[in-house]
């Protein structure tokens, strides 16, 4: 028998590494049969790697693991006993992501990482403020707002702004007025007693000169 080309006694092989053994018989008769037989020696587990994911941390954010074998193996990877698609992980909660990798010759690497992902919550504490104006008070009522309910609002303001106004021409007229029946009688008096103050003088030259 020969093992790669060197006599072989059937001692045990150890050794890793790719082999030939070649076996050769002969009968009475002088007839040969020889046989050959292939085999490998592979005591190295599969080297795989997990990326994306670090064992014990708290994300605030989506994960998305990625698996890589350096050698031809069967690698089946699960998150939380169920297939990963390969997909990001997006939703809170505590996670076990486990890879198995199975080479020809039996051998098997596992990896697991557990983690944990924490969305960040959403802010309500300071909502967007809403406009306003009459026009926008309405819309915010829901939906689309027909042109005469937009006219109605608008025909409210405009009454509103005029009762002010008439309320204030109101208050305007309750002033006093200067001018008027008063004093024109103040004026005519005031001629009649000059009237009288210059014949009352007149009567008095005359009787001087007299």
């Amino acid at each position: 028998m020969k093992l790669n080309g060197k006599d072989y006694n059937g001692e045990m092989i150890v050794e890793e590494g790719n082999y030939e053994l070649v076996v050769k018989t002969a009968d009475k008769a002088g007839n040969i049969t020889e046989k050959t037989m292939k085999f490998d020696i592979d005591k190295t587990a599969p080297a795989v790697s997990l990326d994306g994911a670090i064992d014990g941390m708290t994300y605030n954010k989506e994960v998305k693991p990625v698996v890589n074998s350096d050698k031809d193996a069967n690698v089946s990877v699960t998150v939380n006993d169920k297939p990963y698609d390969g997909q990001a992980i997006k939703e809170n909660g505590e996670y076990v992501v486990k890879v198995v990798a199975k080479d020809e010759a039996g051998n098997v690497t596992e990896v697991t990482r557990k983690f944990t992902i924490k969305l960040p919550e959403a802010d309500t504490k300071n909502p967007t403020k809403t406009p306003t104006s009459t026009s926008r008070q309405v819309e915010n009522l829901g939906g689309e707002v027909s042109d005469d309910q937009k006219n109605a609002e608008t025909e409210k303001v405009l009454n509103a702004n005029n009762t002010s106004n008439s309320k204030d021409e109101a208050s305007k007229g309750n002033i006093p007025k200067t001018g008027g029946v008063n004093s024109n009688a103040l004026i005519v008096i005031g001629v009649v007693v000059l009237a009288a103050g210059i014949v009352l003088i007149v009567k008095r030259k005359s009787k001087s000169i007299k």
